[in-house]
């Protein structure tokens, strides 16, 4: 996903009156205007894990 991609598939969105998320997969893609935004997280066990 690149910058002006995302730019387009938002225009296309805000024809319907739905909400719009962007899951945030890289920063250069970010484009201001949508409802929400996703961004992944990872949740790491800072005990370790012992089988």
């Amino acid at each position: 996903m690149t910058y002006d991609n995302t730019l387009e598939l938002m225009s296309r969105l805000h024809r319907y009156a739905v909400p719009a998320a962007l899951e945030i997969s890289s920063l250069d893609a970010v484009v201001p205007g949508f409802d929400s935004y996703l961004i992944p997280l990872v949740l790491k066990d800072v005990k370790g894990t012992q089988n």
